[in-house]
């Protein structure tokens, strides 16, 4: 009877520790699939600003092709100005060359001053086209800053959601590995007593 009794105290003890080890392990596997999911939605994350960062290098792009154009504008504009000078240069000279003619002088008197005033609206629009060129300097330099943080902040966020998966991992390989030596344990202690029973 005293055996009887013990077998079906140990049968309902083995019971009871396989539900307990199920639940255990039920537990750990809803602990894992949390974190994963925690991982998961930090790497869409990691994906949305990575697309911000890309935009980034596109107006980048962009300013330095406006840079570009605004350069060449201006290097236009200087040859533009060369010319008028030698353009002024030479009225000078047929100027006074053609001082016995009133008339002559006179014409070549007003062409000067058209020369002249033409002169310094092309210095004025060289001298705008010179800040536009400091902005967007300015700011092509201010865009590469920023995507440099973001490009860090990035590379953060990747390295610390890789630690936090490979870090779930092994703690649900290592709850899964405890959870079979116990198992396995109590099943040689169970049937090492039913065999000195028997």
């Amino acid at each position: 009877d005293m055996s009887i009794l013990l077998l079906q105290s140990m049968g309902r003890m083995a019971i009871q520790r396989r539900r307990y080890l199920k639940a255990r392990h039920g537990i750990v596997r809803l602990q894992s699939r949390y974190r994963a999911k925690g991982a998961r939605k930090v790497l869409k994350q990691l994906r949305l600003e990575a697309r911000d960062v890309n935009n980034i290098r596109n107006e980048k792009e962009k300013l330095e092709a406006a840079v570009k154009k605004q350069e060449e504008t201006i290097a236009k504009m200087q040859e533009d100005r060369k010319d008028l000078k030698a353009k002024l240069k030479e009225y000078k000279h047929q100027a006074e060359e053609a001082h016995n003619s009133a008339a002559e002088a006179t014409e070549y008197k007003r062409e000067v001053g058209s020369l002249r005033a033409a002169l310094e609206a092309e210095k004025e629009n060289l001298s705008a086209k010179d800040m536009e060129l400091l902005e967007l300097k300015q700011k092509l330099e201010t865009e590469g800053q920023a995507r440099a943080m973001a490009e860090e902040a990035v590379r953060a966020e990747q390295e610390t959601a890789a630690t936090t998966l490979a870090r779930a991992k092994e703690d649900h390989e290592a709850e899964i590995s405890g959870v079979r030596q116990e198992h396995e344990s109590e099943m040689v202690a169970l049937r090492a007593t039913i065999e000195e029973k028997e």
